[in-house]
């Protein structure tokens, strides 16, 4: 009865050390999921953090461009407006000075002519009273050459008034057209070199964005690869350990007194006799043809951790 009941004490405190070491066991799977997971966490708020500061960066570097190009859109066209009332104006004082000179001409001419005419009216008075004296028909006909005279003198002067407009509007568009024809080619060229500095950065910006989403594409879909990895081979671990904790429990039913005391007392190994129950049997060929099954699924890794499993609880089942 002592025999018995040291052995007995033996047993439960080898089963208390056992279940202490599952336990122990579990605790640290426990732990080692909870730091992955907290380990993948820590990665994704790194990544989301530079996400968002790259946009912010983009962000501002697009609202700066775009704030330097309306300035500089602000200033060419306060410069071409600068440059338009320049224009006008110095169009304005070269018309009213074209417009001076030719009153001023003008209106010396029409005093010359005015005096001219009177002189040679005056003679022509004379010279109509003499040949009024003279002959009645050539007055006539003076008359008549003197009204077509004038009317020709007027269709004259109409024409040449709008001759002289003509060369000075022409003259005009000539310059401007000239000025225009500069200033535009010389602006075209500037905002052209512009545009095409513009594209340069456009498409620099946008391969090195692409590059940027590429990598960190190819970081997740490798961390999500090693996550699903760890995950199956923490659940094949899980399953393993409760079938080896049902195996032990049924064992321990099947165990008889002697089986009971002969794992502490080896020397007794070899005089004990081996019974093998049909129950014991029927779970380890179950254990055997899903571990064999498993071999075939699983990828070399968990297959090798798996063969090892199935080691210790075949030398805890013999």
């Amino acid at each position: 009865m002592n025999v018995r009941a040291e052995a007995e004490e033996q047993y439960q405190t080898a089963v208390r050390a056992h279940l202490q070491m599952v336990s122990a066991l579990i605790d640290v799977q426990f732990q080692r999921i909870k730091t992955i997971e907290r380990e993948f966490r820590m990665h994704l708020r790194m990544l989301e953090e530079e996400f968002d500061t790259e946009r912010a960066e983009i962000i501002a570097s697009h609202m700066r461009l775009k704030k330097e190009m309306l300035a500089i859109m602000a200033a060419m066209e306060a410069e071409f407006r600068q440059a338009e009332a320049e224009q006008k104006q110095e169009f304005e004082s070269q018309r009213e000075e074209i417009k001076n000179r030719n009153s001023e001409e003008y209106n010396v001419l029409k005093i010359s002519l005015e005096s001219t005419v009177e002189e040679l009216e005056r003679h022509f008075e004379q010279a109509h009273q003499a040949y009024l004296a003279s002959t009645d028909a050539r007055t006539q006909a003076f008359k008549q050459l003197t009204e077509r005279d004038a009317a020709c003198a007027r269709i004259i002067e109409k024409r040449m008034r709008k001759l002289i407009r003509l060369h000075e509007a022409l003259a005009h568009w000539r310059v401007k057209i000239m000025s225009n024809s500069r200033e535009w080619e010389q602006r075209n060229k500037e905002l052209k070199a512009e545009k095409d500095k513009m594209n340069r950065h456009y498409k620099d910006l946008k391969t090195r964005m692409n590059r940027f989403r590429h990598g960190e594409y190819e970081k997740l879909k490798i961390l999500c690869v090693a996550s699903g990895r760890t995950i199956k081979a923490l659940k094949e671990k899980k399953r393993v350990v409760s079938k080896m904790l049902r195996l032990a429990e049924v064992n321990g039913k099947m165990e008889t007194e002697q089986e009971k005391i002969v794992p502490f007392f080896p020397n007794y190994v070899s005089s004990v006799p081996t019974i093998r129950l049909p129950e014991l049997e029927m779970v380890e060929n179950e254990f055997k043809g899903e571990a064999v099954d498993k071999e075939d699924s699983v990828p070399s890794q968990p297959k090798t951790e798996t063969t090892e499993n199935e080691q210790g609880e075949r030398s805890a089942l013999g």
